[in-house]
């Protein structure tokens, strides 16, 4: 959504910016989390449900240490004075790891494509 919306809105110098936080020591994955079918000894995700709570364990555990929550309150002040911020901004090693996965270049071209198409 945000995405559409950037499109839409740079031909009157509005930039709209999408903060892409990796892993931040938070209760995502706490008492905020539903265990939803996770008691059920019988359940076919039961295995997969251990695997992934497991995994989250180890990622805070990560986070607490090496992840600074003040990285995303400074970027959002940052990107509020920018003069032409670009679309996408993320925040925390985990997060640019996954940026440096997507193709880059393509997704400039794509949005130099749709802001055009947004002016004419």
């Amino acid at each position: 959504w945000s995405e559409s919306l950037r499109y839409e809105l740079v031909a009157y110098n509005v930039f709209v910016c999408l903060i892409e936080p990796g892993m931040f020591p938070t209760e995502i994955f706490g008492r905020n989390h539903a265990d939803g079918t996770a008691d059920d000894q019988q359940s076919p995700y039961r295995a997969l449900w251990e695997a992934l709570q497991h995994d989250n364990e180890r990622v805070m555990q990560w986070a607490r240490r090496w992840a600074d929550p003040d990285a995303v309150a400074k970027l959002v002040a940052k990107l509020a004075l920018a003069d032409k911020p670009r679309l996408r901004h993320p925040v925390g090693l985990d997060a640019w790891l996954g940026a440096a996965a997507l193709p880059g270049a393509i997704e400039q071209l794509w949005e130099l494509r749709m802001t055009n198409l947004f002016r004419s």
